[in-house]
């Protein structure tokens, strides 16, 4: 009874992200896992930059 809870607790202390790219891609070792790993990095990072460039266009046009 006790052991099934503690998984659970794992899975909410990890990021979601996690188990998708672990099952999707192959093992770290192979440079394929690297590249699709720094594409999302970069998405990220992109959307992140997109975001404040938007908000600062909003900013301007409100006169802030």
């Amino acid at each position: 009874m006790l052991s099934k809870p503690a998984p659970l607790q794992l899975n909410n202390y990890l990021p979601r992200t996690i188990p998708t790219i672990t099952t999707t891609t192959p093992p770290p070792s192979s440079p394929k896992y690297f590249s699709t790993f720094a594409n999302i990095t970069e998405k990220k990072n992109n959307m992140r930059k997109a975001k404040m460039l938007r908000h600062r266009e909003t900013d301007q046009k409100e006169g802030h």
